[in-house]
């Protein structure tokens, strides 16, 4: 339940290879489970193993999923969310 409040307001920059997180509940959630569907660049990117950065420039360790039958692989990752914030997450060089 609470991953699938956190999903219904995460969002993906798909040029620019960014994810982001708003808080609009007013909950401090930590340790939440998120997912992203993949663009074919944000893909490779995770397939050459290049590490993902939060907002503070931190890497975040992040696991590549391909379901049987989906048209994008998605990255999972965890991370804590304080309430009304917003959290940003993007690709190392």
């Amino acid at each position: 339940m609470i991953v699938a409040l956190l999903l219904a307001t995460a969002t993906a920059a798909r040029t620019a290879g960014d994810f982001e997180l708003k808080e609009q509940l007013g909950r401090d959630w930590a340790n939440e489970f998120v997912s992203f569907d993949l663009n074919s660049e944000q893909a490779a990117k995770t397939r050459a193993g290049i590490e993902l950065l939060a907002g503070d420039g931190n890497p975040v360790r992040y696991q590549l999923v391909s379901e049987e039958g989906a048209s994008a692989p998605s990255i999972c990752f965890q991370t804590d969310l304080p309430k009304y914030s917003t959290a940003t997450f993007r690709f190392g060089n």
